[in-house]
């Protein structure tokens, strides 16, 4: 999604790695609404994007496992990344990250 955004690339570049998270925040919410359990979970994630023309600090927030904002702040500036902008085959809709060990 990172290099669907123009601006993104033209800041940062096409070639871009993200870091470990540096600050994740996660809530899980269960509730018995009457015709069941309601599940609602929400995460907010904050890491380094890093390309060859520079770097950035990225801000993931998701609901439900679905990716509602993403937001590149580079220089001062903060880029709010289309979610709904040419994904194609080789894009990442999942990521993991693990410790290094």
């Amino acid at each position: 999604m990172l290099i669907s955004s123009r601006e993104v690339t033209d800041l940062i570049g096409t070639q871009i790695s993200t870091g470990e998270p540096l600050s994740m925040q996660q809530s899980h919410v269960e509730r018995n609404n009457g015709e069941g359990m309601e599940r609602k979970m929400a995460i907010s994630m904050t890491f380094q994007v890093t390309g060859e023309r520079g770097q950035g600090l990225a801000t993931l927030k998701s609901a439900n496992g679905e990716i509602m904002e993403l937001s590149v702040k580079v220089n001062n500036r903060t880029i709010h990344v289309s979610l709904g902008s040419r994904l194609g085959d080789d894009d990442v809709y999942e990521a993991e990250f693990r410790p290094k060990n």
